[in-house]
């Protein structure tokens, strides 16, 4: 689960990072996956706690 989180975390710094729309076009892909993560039986709090923060992050869009 820890590797799990931790690839998370890492989507969101470099989706955060990269030049804003960046990556557009992968987005509905990158949430599908996001969403398949969060189907599985065995997923920790941990795991939920950084899918919502990764949606969060793109809800809210960045101000540059």
């Amino acid at each position: 689960m820890i590797t799990r989180s931790s690839n998370l975390r890492r989507l969101s710094f470099v989706l955060l990072a990269a030049e804003q729309n960046h990556y557009l076009a992968q987005l509905p892909a990158i949430q599908e996956k996001l969403v398949d993560i969060l189907r599985t039986n065995v997923v920790s709090p941990r795991v939920h706690s950084e899918v919502s923060a990764e949606l969060d992050s793109g809800r809210q869009g960045r101000s540059d």
